[in-house]
């Protein structure tokens, strides 16, 4: 678990994917880049059977709660496209966003089956990521197939041993409920913090939750102040209805 002041733990992991049609074909880069992550909302995804480079085994979900959620990237390497730019945009949104994401943990994904431990390596190097960031690889590559099929991941292996594939952010609570999916490449600040909160339990910070009850209470005295002002005018009127008709009936 990070610390609210403590530097973000990011994991890379290797292994394989979830292959649904020909490799390179047009039909699979378009179901890879444009499927449907909606009906994965809710769900629970075990993240677990992980290598660290020491080769210790490492499970990222379930946690209890004060493990914190995960923020997972999946991306491979050797990538010469979107891998690269989407791992630097969640590493900026992570610094921009610093202690307001509170407790949490980063993962990022690979899913190169010849992915090594080197690769990954050089991919911190390239990219100046910090020593808190994790490389890990799967355990087995069983375990990992299906990892990638339980987040609904589809990527396509074309003739030239590129991948096409999505490119998003997954968020997760620390339980493995699936919470958010975020665009990867366009991922703000903003956005990040938003998704870990609502992983987190829905939990706003406190300057948050202050305005929330400023707010409440000044509707609450606007409703007090209505409904006074419209009793005693409608009593002035019933009572002047009242003597009216006493009135009248004097005469």
């Amino acid at each position: 678990m990070m610390s609210r002041k403590s530097t973000v733990g990011v994991v890379a992991v290797a292994g394989v994917l979830t292959v649904v049609s020909q490799a390179g074909s047009p039909s699979a880069s378009a179901q890879a880049m444009g499927q449907d992550m909606g009906p994965l909302i809710g769900q629970v995804v075990r993240v677990d059977g992980l290598l660290d480079e020491s080769g210790r085994t490492i499970t990222l979900t379930p946690q209890g709660a004060e493990a914190g959620p995960l923020i997972l990237a999946p991306m491979y390497a050797r990538c010469p496209h979107t891998c690269s730019p989407l791992t630097a945009n969640l590493l900026r949104a992570v610094k921009e966003a610093g202690q307001r994401l509170g407790s949490y943990r980063v993962a990022s994904l690979s899913i190169d089956p010849k992915e090594t431990a080197e690769n990954l390596r050089a991919f911190r190097e390239r990219l100046g990521l910090p020593s808190e960031w994790l490389l890990l690889r799967a355990g087995e590559v069983g375990r990992l197939r299906e990892l990638l099929a339980a987040l609904r991941f589809v990527a396509i292996e074309r003739d030239d041993g590129q991948f096409d594939h999505p490119n998003v952010v997954y968020v997760l609570a620390a339980d493995g409920v699936v919470t958010r999916v975020l665009p990867g490449l366009a991922l703000t600040s903003t956005e990040l913090v938003s998704a870990v909160e609502q992983a987190r339990g829905g939990r706003a910070p406190w300057w948050r939750q202050y305005l929330l009850a400023v707010a409440a209470l000044g509707l609450a005295g606007s409703a007090w102040v209505f409904w006074t002002t419209w009793l005693r005018q409608f009593q002035r009127a019933r009572s002047h209805r009242r003597g009216t008709d006493t009135a009248s009936a004097r005469t």
